[in-house]
């Protein structure tokens, strides 16, 4: 086929509505997605939050206290795969996701992100997660903080301290 000067410009112009359109640099493709803790609210929230793979192996448990309009990020990288998570919120609430981050690459958003993780906001808390084409965590707050800023209790610490 002949690359046209129509084909080019038409080409040319789709990907830079895409690009204006903030659909590049949410997620780098590769399946390995993150968990999340927004803390929207005008207090500081405490969470204890365990994300599991479906085999039962624990990825991350924790207590974390995040100040108001703050958010965290866990190091941990998600495979495609099935997930649960468990959080308990200072409000008194528990709650629990079954998470299956997948490819988004054959969908209108071929860039989703499908990150999961809490929310917190003058209503309490709620477990939520990403699809490639709804977007609930990253929208309130733009940068977030490695999680382990944040942590309260340290028995998985690899370091002796005190």
């Amino acid at each position: 086929m002949v690359l046209t000067r129509r084909r080019f410009v038409g080409g040319a112009a789709a990907g830079t509505t895409a690009l204006l359109a903030g659909c590049f640099g949410r997620t780098n493709g590769t399946g390995r997605e993150r968990v999340v803790v927004e803390n929207r609210g005008a207090n500081r929230h405490q969470i204890d939050i365990q994300v599991a793979r479906d085999d039962g192996t624990m990825v991350i448990d924790g207590r974390y206290s995040i100040p108001k309009m703050t958010a965290i990020q866990f190091d941990e990288t998600f495979d495609y795969g099935s997930y649960t998570i468990r959080a308990s919120g200072d409000d008194g609430s528990v709650q629990t996701l079954e998470w299956t981050p997948r490819d988004c690459s054959n969908t209108a958003d071929p860039q989703g992100d499908m990150n999961a993780g809490a929310i917190f906001d003058d209503a309490g808390m709620a477990l939520v997660h990403n699809t490639c084409d709804r977007m609930r965590l990253g929208l309130a707050i733009d940068e977030y903080l490695p999680a382990r800023q944040f942590r309260l209790d340290t028995t998985t610490a690899t370091t002796g301290s005190g």
